[in-house]
């Protein structure tokens, strides 16, 4: 036999992101995440399962894959979804805080904050990142994905970081 997990969502959305072609939606709720088709609604797939916390949710550009942050050992790391193979993929593996993941224009790179301290690049083919600043950057919600944005022809990103007048 097996067994059907049945949960109603009701309340308690959070980090609703919409598919750049539109057709899905992905969200978390209760520390999970979520899919949905967009223009249907109705039944939404579990992406995580895990009894750590999963937030901050952003797409690929391709629609096909989203990456998430995932509190697994106690700190926030990156992970990857890919509705092709159905499969997760661990992409950060630090003993400190990894958030806020914004992906670039063209889908190869990933940005994110490593213990609001430093500003780190992914490239998403190798899952080999490098330091790019290092600078009080702040932590979520503080510092979500409004404070670090990609140019068009993903060669810059610009963000904001905080002086240490601000850091109290």
């Amino acid at each position: 036999g097996f067994s059907v997990e049945h949960l109603i969502l009701t309340r308690l959305f959070r980090d609703l992101a919409v598919s750049r072609d539109g057709k899905e939606v992905a969200f978390t709720a209760h520390g999970e995440v979520f899919a949905a088709s967009a223009k249907d609604g109705g039944v939404a797939v579990r992406i995580s399962n895990s009894p750590a916390v999963e937030s901050q949710v952003v797409w690929l550009p391709n629609s096909r894959s989203l990456i998430y942050v995932s509190t697994r050992d106690e700190m926030g790391n990156l992970y990857q979804y890919d509705f092709a193979t159905n499969a997760e993929t661990r992409l950060t593996d630090s003993p400190l805080d990894d958030s806020s993941p914004v992906v670039s224009p063209d889908g190869k790179s990933v940005v994110f904050l490593r213990n609001g301290q430093g500003l780190r690049v992914m490239t998403l083919a190798t899952k080999k990142d490098k330091l790019l600043y290092k600078g009080f950057l702040g932590r979520p919600p503080l510092a979500r994905t409004g404070t670090v944005v990609w140019s068009p022809d993903n060669k810059w990103v610009a963000f904001t970081a905080y002086g240490t007048k601000n850091c109290r």
